[in-house]
C-alpha cells in the first residue's frame, strides 16, 4: 500500500547504551523536536518498517504466502547429495504441514534451468559451499559465505552450530524472491528446519535451533548517525 501523509511511524533514537522508541506523525514538511537526557548518537527512522519503500531488499518472509504455488525448493549438489535431499523433503513437509498446506516441489541445483528459476520463488538451502544459488547473493549483502564457516555484517561465524536465514531477491529476476538457509554442517541444516519461525524479517542467525539474532537490511536515508 501506499504510503499515505499523516501517518504514523515508530522511530527509534539511541544514545550510548540507551534506545528508545518514538511515534512520529507525518504531517507535511515540518521540524520535530525531541528531547533527551543524553546526546543521540543515532536515529532510525520507521525502525519497525511500517512505511512499505521500495529499495534493493524489500521481501521479508511472509512473503511466501503470496505466491507460494510458484515457490521451489533448491538444494545443493556439491557434496553430502542425499543429506541434503533428505533436509529438503523435511522442509518441504514442515513447510506445507504448518502453513501452505501444498508440497513446493524440490529441485536440485544442478538441474533447475536459469529460465525456470527467473520464473519462481525459491527457497535455497544446503551446508555453505554446497549449493549453486549461494553464488547468486549480491554483493552488497554483508555476509560471504565460505566452507563451513560465513561472516555476516563483520563478524565470523566457524562453529558447527552456526546457521544464517536470509530473504533477497532472486537473483535471476527480482520480481521474485530468494529464501536462503545456509548452514555450516548437516546437523545445523537439521536444526534450521526443525521448527517453522513464523515472524523471522529480512535476516535470522541461528544457534543450534535458536535465532539468536534478527533484523532487517539497512535502508538508505532512513538510518542517521550523529557526531558525538
Amino acid at each position: 500500500m501506499p504510503w499515505k501523509e499523516g501517518g504514523a511511524v515508530e522511530s527509534r533514537m539511541e544514545a550510548g547504551e540507551e534506545r528508545s522508541i518514538h511515534r512520529i506523525e507525518v504531517a507535511g514538511k515540518r521540524a520535530i523536536s525531541l528531547h533527551f537526557d543524553n546526546r543521540p548518537t543515532r536515529v532510525v527512522f520507521d525502525a519497525l518498517h511500517d512505511i512499505p519503500v521500495e529499495h534493493g531488499s524489500f521481501y521479508v518472509w511472509r512473503n511466501l504466502i503470496d505466491d507460494f504455488h510458484d515457490t521451489l525448493i533448491v538444494y545443493g549438489t556439491a557434496r553430502q547429495i542425499e543429506a541434503n535431499h533428505t533436509m529438503a523433503r523435511r522442509w518441504q513437509e514442515k513447510v506445507a504441514d504448518t502453513y501452505i498446506e501444498i508440497l513446493p516441489p524440490l529441485v536440485k541445483d544442478a538441474e533447475l534451468g536459469a529460465n525456470r528459476a527467473a520464473t519462481h520463488d525459491l527457497i535455497v538451502m544446503g551446508t555453505l559451499d554446497d549449493n549453486a544459488f549461494f553464488g547468486g547473493i549480491p554483493e552488497d549483502v554483508p555476509v560471504r559465505l565460505g566452507r563451513d564457516h560465513f561472516e555476516w555484517m563483520g563478524s565470523s561465524y566457524g562453529e558447527p552450530d552456526d546457521g544464517l536465514f536470509l530473504v533477497l531477491p532472486n537473483p535471476l529476476n527480482p520480481d521474485r524472491v530468494m529464501y536462503v538457509l545456509a548452514a555450516n554442517s548437516g546437523i545445523e541444516l537439521y536444526h534450521m528446519t526443525e521448527t517453522y519461525h513464523r515472524n523471522i524479517p529480512q535476516w535470522a542467525r541461528f544457534k543450534g535451533d535458536e535465532i539468536v539474532e534478527s533484523g532487517y537490511f539497512k535502508r538508505p536515508g532512513f538510518i542517521i548517525e550523529l557526531e558525538e
